[in-house]
This record gives C-alpha cells, sequence and structure tokens, in this order.
C-alpha cells in the first residue's frame, strides 16, 4: 500500500466503498423510489416483510440520509395489504388519542 497514515488508508476505503457524491446521490435515489413503492405482498405475513423495509431503510440511513421513525411508520402501516385495514384503523386511532392528551 502506498498509504503512509491512517486516514489516507481510510478516505480510500471510504471512496472506493461508498464512491464519489454523484454515486452516492444516483445510488440514494434508487432506494428512495425502492422505499416510496415498497408494497407488502398480499401472501406475505409480517416477520417477511419487515426484513425488505429494514433493509431499504438501513441503507438509506447508511448513505446519510436522515429518515425520521414516524415517517417510517407511517409508510409501513400505508403498505399493508387491505386484510390489515382494521388493525391500522386501530392503531391510528391510539395514535391520535395519543397526540390530544
Amino acid at each position: 500500500m502506498d498509504f503512509s497514515t491512517v486516514k489516507a488508508i481510510w478516505y480510500k476505503m471510504k471512496s472506493c466503498y461508498v464512491g464519489d457524491n454523484k454515486v452516492k446521490q444516483a445510488n440514494l435515489q434508487g432506494f428512495s423510489m425502492q422505499f416510496e413503492t415498497l408494497k407488502m405482498n398480499d401472501v406475505e405475513d409480517i416477520p417477511k416483510y419487515f426484513p425488505r423495509v429494514d433493509e431499504v431503510v438501513n441503507t438509506i440511513r447508511g448513505l446519510d440520509e436522515k429518515l425520521e421513525e414516524p415517517l417510517v411508520v407511517q409508510k409501513v402501516l400505508r403498505s399493508f395489504p387491505e386484510r390489515f385495514i382494521p388493525k391500522v384503523s386501530a392503531i391510528d386511532e391510539m395514535t391520535e388519542l395519543k397526540t390530544l392528551t
């Protein structure tokens, strides 16, 4: 290796694995689109769906993008199939009551 300091090695590794800013922005755009279009399949259950959500959310956060928990929760609730509508409505009502008190 031609690097004399740990800092130089760190910057080289960072540029290799993360890429420059344009690559980072392109990756972020792709994963943001993936987050926006996330939907739970009708035959899928929650334990199989959540790892997909976690993977996308963690990747976006790993690219230094702020992704707040309330936004993720709202997206997950909206992405459930129709069979979950009663449960989603109950969760919405509970959160509404908490904000009123």
